[in-house]
């Protein structure tokens, strides 16, 4: 793919048996892309592989089988090449020199990633305006806050200009200001036409950086699709049902597995009807009217990305095909 920052082709991982655990297959045939401009959300509950995938990627393990591809390189045959053309912004603390202050955090960690001495030294200052470190420029960096370290780590990533940047759990603790801020950046990094792939546990934050999303479920990507059309597949199967009984009484309701009883109480009644069968809501609907009740509002629901993600997640998709 002539476009691609990244791609992940046929990634297997297992980790042999040990005397305390049996063999593990930990990835198991994962094809990835991302392309430059764009910001891909890796999501996937825990155990699922996304710390496998993120090690492979950064050459810190070596896969079972399969091959990263950064640009045109790949890590099995130009191991040296391919990184310089990555970076990584890992959770945590593990990002920086903690007796060292934010400028020569920068100056240490671009020199590393055989950035022009030059170019950083121009570029420096208006970096550290723009990520509000002005203030913090000289202090070490094991005086800043937790939202500071996080902005100097992305602020480090922005300055290398490298063709894939690789975030994991940017924004992982922050307060609500940080958090947006760290956001703004990473979408202008891909908007410079940078691949940034994301993982995140915080579904808002992928939701509104994020231009694709990858679902990972026991080693396998079971979800890979733009997030317009994620959501718009699942809102066609959710509606939002709300009654007021004529006694101010809910009678016992025998409606289906799909349907759930979502608010209840003052005499009014809200339900959930998961379904992809429009004649699903009129067959409820019919039924709805023999009881003593006004259908009050009858309209589909829009999830969010954290109820799409449950649903796939727990074994729900419609019709599969994701």
């Amino acid at each position: 793919m002539e476009n691609a920052g990244l791609r992940i082709v046929g990634l297997r991982k297992t980790y042999p048996k040990t005397f305390r655990r049996p063999a593990v297959e930990a990835v198991n045939g994962i094809d990835l892309d991302v392309r430059r401009g764009e910001v891909v959300g890796l999501l996937g509950p825990n155990g699922a592989g996304k710390t496998t995938v993120i090690k492979a990627v950064c050459g810190l393990l070596r896969p079972t089988a399969g091959d990263v591809f950064i640009g045109s390189y790949t890590l099995g045959r130009n191991f040296r090449r391919a990184l310089a053309h990555m970076t990584v912004v890992l959770e945590g603390d593990r990002n920086l020199r903690f007796r060292l202050n934010a400028r020569e955090n920068i100056m240490f960690f671009t020199r590393l990633a055989g950035c022009d001495e030059g170019r950083i030294r121009r570029d420096m200052d208006a970096a550290l305006e723009r990520f509000g470190l002005v203030e913090k420029a000289k202090a070490q960096v094991r005086h800043l806050s937790k939202g500071q370290k996080q902005k100097l780590s992305v602020c480090i990533a922005y300055l290398t200009k490298a063709d894939l940047v690789l975030l994991d759990e940017p924004t992982l603790g922050l307060d609500v200001p940080s958090s947006l801020e760290l956001q703004t950046m990473i979408r202008e990094m891909a908007d410079e036409g940078r691949a940034v792939l994301l993982t995140t546990h915080e579904m808002g934050v992928a939701q509104r950086v994020s231009d694709r999303v990858a679902v990972i479920k026991d080693g396998r990507i079971v979800a890979f699709k733009p997030i317009g059309e994620l959501l718009e597949l699942f809102r066609y199967r959710q509606y939002r049902i709300k009654l007021r009984w004529t006694d101010g009484t809910r009678p016992p309701l025998a409606l289906g597995d799909d349907v759930a009883v979502v608010e209840d109480g003052d005499g009014l009644t809200v339900l959930e009807l998961a379904t992809d069968r429009k004649d699903r809501v009129y067959e409820i609907l019919d039924r709805l009217r023999n009881l003593e009740c006004d259908v009050l509002e009858l309209g589909r629901d829009q999830p969010d990305l954290e109820k799409v993600f449950l649903e796939i997640v727990q074994g729900q998709n419609p019709g599969g095909g994701l």
